[in-house]
């Protein structure tokens, strides 16, 4: 159930979108959601673009940050954060100035940055303040950045936010409280859109929380509408039961027609089962 690539690393930045997106999207003010939106012609890339298109001020303590044009930029619990990250963020913000279609079409003081981690960077905010930087924390968890540049830069820590407040951000790094991960699922509901979002936190989420999630599920707590968003995954899981069985089935010598009426698989499927586990023409 989990999300990872070929490469057998976790897809983060999927479970960040549909984060981003299940947070702000219910509160209704129209805004513009772009991934990996590219920077001119280069392969110079920021995670995410948030482009605010009505004037109506978010109310939450990270959102509230946010101006007309919002650089986002998230390390997953792999990545790093530091002193570099940090100015290849806020370049990132004035190269997408620099390319705006017209001188100024991007007001400067319409630009922001934020930077998204679970754990707190403590030697990026100690380069910063040797740097002549100011380091305030707003909210527990978020922090504003202010110095000898021109881009507003809030930090949030995830693993520092208070208890009963985005969900979304802190279950997709390990070790995610119970709590949090039943506040997400409670939020899977008939919309098929938030679902979509939420479904691309869990898969994340699941993949480094598997145990956590064994016990949700074996709990009873799994809702129909999570297994919803879990309907690709959970058939792959039955049907890897299924072939399960049908191999002790075999092992068994049990005959082809037995075997498909039990459990449904058919007859050319056993076979090819059966060669694949070297099962010979007796055990078929």
């Amino acid at each position: 159930m989990g999300a990872k690539e070929e490469t057998g690393q976790v897809e983060y930045h999927n479970g960040f979108y549909g984060a981003v997106h299940a947070v702000y999207e219910p509160t209704n003010v129209k805004m513009e959601y772009k991934q990996e939106h590219d920077l001119g012609d280069e392969p110079v890339r920021m995670d995410m673009l948030l482009i605010k298109q009505e004037s109506i001020p978010l109310s939450d303590p990270i959102g509230s940050f946010f101006k007309t044009h919002n650089v986002i930029e998230y390390k997953s619990p792999d990545d790093k954060l530091n002193i570099d990250a940090f100015c290849k963020a806020a370049g990132y913000a004035l190269i997408y100035k620099g390319l705006g279609k017209t001188v100024n079409s991007i007001p400067l003081e319409e630009l922001t940055v934020s930077l998204f981690r679970h754990s707190f960077p403590r030697e990026m905010f100690e380069a910063l303040q040797t740097y002549g930087f100011s380091v305030q924390e707003t909210h527990p968890g978020i922090y504003h950045v202010s110095g000898p540049m021109c881009v507003p830069v809030q930090v949030v820590i995830a693993s520092r936010l208070p208890q009963g407040e985005y969900e979304e951000f802190k279950i997709l790094a390990k070790n995610a409280k119970k709590e949090d991960v039943l506040k997400v699922l409670s939020k899977v509901g008939g919309d098929d859109r938030m679902a979509e979002y939420v479904s691309a936190i869990l898969r994340v989420s699941v993949a480094v929380n598997e145990e956590l999630y064994k016990e949700i599920e074996e709990e009873g707590i799994m809702t129909e509408a999570v297994r919803r968003v879990f309907s690709k995954e959970l058939d792959e899981q039955k049907k890897e039961a299924k072939e399960e069985i049908v191999v002790r089935m075999l092992k068994k010598n049990m005959s082809v027609g037995d075997i498909q009426d039990c459990t449904e698989v058919p007859s050319d499927r056993i076979i090819a089962i059966a060669k694949a586990n070297g099962m010979n023409a007796v055990a078929v």
